[in-house]
C-alpha cells in the first residue's frame, strides 16, 4: 500500500481532513466524531447511525505514529476552533440583530435589510468559502420609492425654474441673482441624481432645494 493511500485511510470523509477523536459505527466506517454526531446516518453506506461508547483510540494513535505528535496537536486545535465557530454563531447573529433591530427604531431611516447584509459578512468572515453577492447599483429608471421622491423633486424644482425664466422679462430683473439661482438649482440637481446616496445625505439635499426654491421665489417677486 503507497503512502498516499495510507494517508487517504486515515482521514475522515466528511470533513476530509486526518481523523480527530474518531468513532467506528457498526457498519465498520470511521469518521471524526464531532463530524457525525449531528448526521442520522452514516454517508457512506446511509444505514442508521448508532454511536458507541467508546473511541477507536487505535486510529488516533496510528496518526501521531506516522505523522508525530505535531499533527495531533494541529488537530486538536483545528477541532476546538471549529467547535467554538459552531457555538458562537447563534449568539453573534442573535447579538447583530438585536442590536440592528434597536437601531431601527432609534433611525427610521435604515433600511430593515440592513442587518442581513450585516449578518452576511461576519458570516463570511467566520467561513471564508462563502460567496458574498455583489450589491446591485440603484439606476434611476428602478421603481422604488426612493427614486419616485427624486422624480417628484426633479418635477418641483423644474416648475419653479420655469417659473423663474417665464417672468425674467419684467423690469428690475436681476441678472446676478438670476444666475446665481442657476447655478446653485444645477448643483441641486447634480447631487440629487447621485443614486447611491444614503437617505441622511438625500434629505439633506432635499432641504438644500427647499431653500434654493424660496429664494427663487423672493426673486420672482421681487421682479
Amino acid at each position: 500500500m503507497s503512502d498516499s493511500e495510507v494517508e487517504d485511510n486515515l482521514k475522515c470523509d466528511v470533513c476530509k481532513d486526518f481523523f480527530y477523536d474518531p468513532i467506528t459505527l457498526l457498519c465498520q466506517h470511521t469518521f471524526c466524531s464531532f463530524c457525525i454526531t449531528s448526521l442520522k446516518e452514516c454517508p457512506m453506506c446511509r444505514l442508521k447511525i448508532h454511536l458507541p461508547k467508546q473511541k477507536n483510540k487505535l486510529m488516533t494513535e496510528l496518526i501521531g505514529v506516522l505523522y508525530g505528535s505535531e499533527k495531533l496537536e494541529e488537530l486538536n486545535n483545528k477541532f476546538h476552533l471549529t467547535k467554538l465557530e459552531k457555538e458562537i454563531r447563534p449568539q453573534v447573529e442573535k447579538d447583530l440583530r438585536l442590536d440592528f433591530d434597536n437601531m431601527l427604531m432609534d433611525n427610521s431611516k435604515t433600511s430593515p435589510k440592513s442587518s442581513d447584509k450585516i449578518i452576511k459578512c461576519v458570516d463570511f468572515n467566520l467561513n471564508p468559502k462563502t460567496k458574498v453577492e455583489q450589491p446591485k447599483e440603484s439606476s434611476i429608471w428602478d421603481f422604488t420609492l426612493e427614486n419616485l421622491i427624486k422624480w417628484l423633486e426633479l418635477i418641483f424644482v423644474a416648475y419653479y425654474v420655469w417659473i423663474l425664466i417665464y417672468n425674467s422679462s419684467g423690469n428690475g430683473f436681476s441678472w446676478i441673482k438670476f444666475l446665481l439661482n442657476v447655478f446653485i438649482l444645477i448643483q441641486t440637481f447634480t447631487s440629487m441624481f447621485s443614486f447611491n446616496t444614503q437617505y441622511d445625505q438625500y434629505f439633506s439635499i432635499v432641504g438644500t432645494s427647499n431653500n434654493i426654491l424660496s429664494n427663487i421665489g423672493s426673486s420672482v417677486f421681487d421682479i
